[in-house]
């Protein structure tokens, strides 16, 4: 009876362990928020996650440095921040099979230093006939707000656009 038990148990702690653990992608996101307010000296918040609801919109202008961990495609930097320029590794198959649109909120860890400034992110599973790893991407540094709504629509991806007004 107990050798019976033994693999419910088992397979009961995995899904358990399992429901409480973050989404493979969150742990990227966490160590990329962790590394850029490090470096910037700010504090950075995630204040919204919206899964696009059409990820084959996401081309390769919509991305500008890309951060991931993997050893099969290439990133420019890992999610830590380190620059490994993409060397020897397979380019981003595209489109991602999956996106998450991530809306951060950046602020000054100096007392008075000004109002918090706003940006997005996207976290997406590229995926060949082999492997599939997640990456982050920062939006390109000089896309215009018009062309980051235009995309953020295009991916039916909800985060929120009143900041982009201010």
């Amino acid at each position: 009876m107990i050798a019976l038990a033994v693999p419910f148990v088992v397979a009961g702690f995995l899904v358990a362990r399992q429901a409480f653990m973050p989404p493979e992608w969150q742990a990227g996101l966490d160590r990329y928020v962790a590394h850029r307010a490090a470096s910037l000296g700010e504090e950075i918040t995630v204040q919204r996650v919206e899964r696009a609801r059409k990820p084959w919109k996401f081309s390769r202008d919509m991305s500008g440095s890309v951060f991931g961990d993997g050893l099969y495609f290439r990133p420019d930097y890992t999610f830590d921040g380190e620059y490994v320029g993409g060397s020897g590794r397979r380019p981003l198959p595209f489109p991602p099979e999956e996106v998450w649109c991530v809306l951060l909120e950046r602020a000054s860890e100096e007392p008075g230093a000004g109002e918090a400034t706003y940006s997005v992110v996207f976290v997406a599973l590229h995926q060949d006939l082999y492997t599939a790893d997640w990456v982050l991407h920062e939006v390109v540094d000089d896309l215009p707000a018009a062309a980051l709504t235009e995309s953020l629509a295009a991916l039916e991806c909800d985060v929120g656009l009143e900041w982009l007004s201010e």
